[in-house]
């Protein structure tokens, strides 16, 4: 499974690259693409990594190359974190950076409205309060929950 996740994965960057294209008669977009490939890195970083043609991806090297494919991914960030940082395009994120823009990512998220995370759907006061969760120094996360409504916030 882990080897058809990499394969998958490096296929969909391939094809965004390329311009996007048509996959099983559905266009895709570059962006979309990438981001489909991002989720899929993602995915093997939380299921531990995998190993393809002797090349060995460790849980930080996937989410990493998710990032690098689509940064604004609250989720991966936390993620990443939890690993204690890593490097996303050329520079290097420490632990509490990468809880920065996972709560930087959350919060654009719940100014937009709410939305999807990795299949997930969230109100806008369920963004801020994963911002507040993953960084409870953010100012802006305690005033875009204050101005929801407020709500209870764990961790």
């Amino acid at each position: 499974r882990k080897q058809c996740l990499i394969k998958a994965a490096t296929e969909w960057s391939i094809v965004g690259v390329s311009g996007g294209g048509q996959v099983d008669g559905q266009n895709y977009s570059p962006e979309r693409c990438s981001m489909t490939a991002a989720s899929i890195w993602s995915t093997l970083g939380s299921e531990g990594g995998g190993e393809l043609d002797n090349q060995t991806y460790s849980r930080k090297d996937c989410y990493c190359r998710a990032l690098s494919l689509d940064p604004k991914n609250a989720c991966t960030w936390s993620s990443l974190a939890t690993e204690g940082g890593g490097e996303v395009d050329g520079q290097n994120y420490s632990k509490q950076a990468c809880q920065s823009k996972a709560a930087t990512e959350w919060c654009n998220l719940g100014a937009g409205g709410g939305g999807e995370v990795e299949g997930q759907s969230y109100t806008s006061t369920e963004c801020y309060i994963k911002a507040v969760s993953v960084d409870p120094r953010s100012a802006s996360a305690w005033c875009g929950l204050g101005a929801e409504g407020g709500g209870e916030v764990h961790g």
